[in-house]
Order: C-alpha cells, then sequence, then structure tokens
C-alpha cells in the first residue's frame, strides 16, 4: 500500500486520539488511529508521517512514527486492507467471495469472512522489543471477547475462524503475546493455538510511503 504522507515532529501525545505534533513549522493537533498505549513510539521528538483527512475536527491522521530508523505504521485500520492484499498476492484461499466487517449475532463484527467459510480477526501490532514483536500493548478486554468468541465459533465448527498479527514494522524476528500487560488475552490465545485455531504472524516492510507483508515469522508461545 502506497501513500502521499507528510513529515512532522510529534512534541505530546495529548489523549486516546489526539496528538500534538509539529508540521510546516506550526504546532497543531492531529488525529491518532490507535488506541494502544504507544509510549515508546510517540515520544517528544520523534519523526512522523501525516496523511491528510478528509472532514471531522482534525485536518490530518499520524500514520507512522521512526523507531530506530524504523518507519512504524501506526494505523490500526491498515491490518485487514494489508492482510487482503497479501492473500490476493500470494494466491491463499481460492477466493470466491469476501465480506467486510461481517456481522455474528447481534453485538459483535469480525474483519473479514473468506468464502463464507473462514471468519479473520486481524490485529494491528506495533509493539517490537529486542526483536519480539507483542501484543496487546495495553490490556484489551475487546481483544480477549474476541478470542473468546473465535474459540467458541471453532467448537460449533459453524465457520472456520483465524487470527492473524499484522506488525506493522520491520525489525520483528518472533511474535508472543505480551503476558506482562495482559494475562487474560495472552492465556485465550495460548487456548486458541492449543485447540487448533490458525494464528498467523506476518511482518512488513515499511517506508515513509508504503508498507506491505513481506511474510510468517515464527510463534514464540
Amino acid at each position: 500500500m502506497q501513500f502521499d504522507l507528510k513529515e512532522c515532529i510529534v512534541l505530546e501525545r495529548l489523549n486516546r486520539f489526539v496528538a500534538k505534533v509539529i508540521v510546516d513549522n506550526q504546532e497543531t493537533l492531529v488525529h491518532v488511529r490507535n488506541t494502544g498505549r504507544l509510549p515508546e513510539l510517540l515520544v517528544k521528538g520523534a519523526k512522523g508521517l501525516l496523511e491528510k483527512k478528509e472532514g471531522g475536527k482534525y485536518q490530518w491522521h499520524l500514520k507512522a512514527v521512526n523507531k530506530n530508523g524504523h518507519w512504524v505504521y501506526i494505523d490500526s485500520l491498515l491490518a485487514p486492507k494489508l492482510f487482503l492484499d497479501f492473500i490476493k498476492k500470494e494466491g491463499w484461499f481460492d477466493i470466491k467471495s469476501l465480506k467486510l466487517e461481517p456481522k455474528y449475532g447481534n453485538h459483535h463484527k469480525f474483519d473479514i469472512l473468506i468464502n463464507n467459510e473462514i471468519i479473520v480477526e486481524t490485529k494491528s501490532v506495533n509493539l517490537v522489543k529486542d526483536g519480539i514483536a507483542m501484543f496487546p500493548d495495553a490490556p484489551s478486554e475487546r481483544g480477549t471477547k474476541h478470542i473468546e468468541l473465535l474459540k467458541n465459533i471453532y467448537a460449533t465448527k459453524e465457520y472456520k475462524p483465524m487470527i492473524v498479527f499484522v506488525i506493522q514494522r520491520p525489525d520483528a524476528k518472533v511474535f508472543k503475546p505480551n503476558e506482562e500487560t495482559d494475562l487474560s488475552f495472552s492465556k485465550a490465545l495460548k487456548e486458541a493455538k492449543e485447540i487448533g485455531i490458525d494464528i498467523l504472524c506476518l511482518d512488513c516492510h515499511t517506508s515513509e510511503n508504503e508498507i506491505f507483508i513481506k511474510g510468517q515469522i515464527p510463534k514464540a508461545f
């Protein structure tokens, strides 16, 4: 995926959805499309990349931040789009039908339904320490509920569930759940793996105007 992005300097994150940056020598507020904490990324003085925003209160989205010379794409809505691009390019699943954001029950949505058979939940991963990608970077009750629901779907054989972690940076060697941050999510994910749910961990190539999935990396759990 390619973008027309503009460089900025991060000053601070004001809340879950807003950061203050310098762009064109002026301080401005920008939208952050990521509810994770991102404490190691949104630091004062970090280089960032902005995408023009259509409508709404803010003029820009904060799309990516530079960490140790690597561009980390923090936009959490990219994960399902990147996965779709990847499986189409690789020719996976012999795709005959796709449904985005399929509803399940009265109160739940997943990311993708493939061939009315494979139901996919993607997670955007931004945290990497010493080559280890981890998710989540903040407690995620919603994420745990997704995993538990997918376990139930697997048991009933209504669909074939798949959990996909898209690591939106290029410096990860392995992936594992972040037990220190969210033990409940980590336990649920390990149980999902043990019962046979497919879990994919995919890393990305990134640059100042492009991101795409390179391939799978190992799971360390």
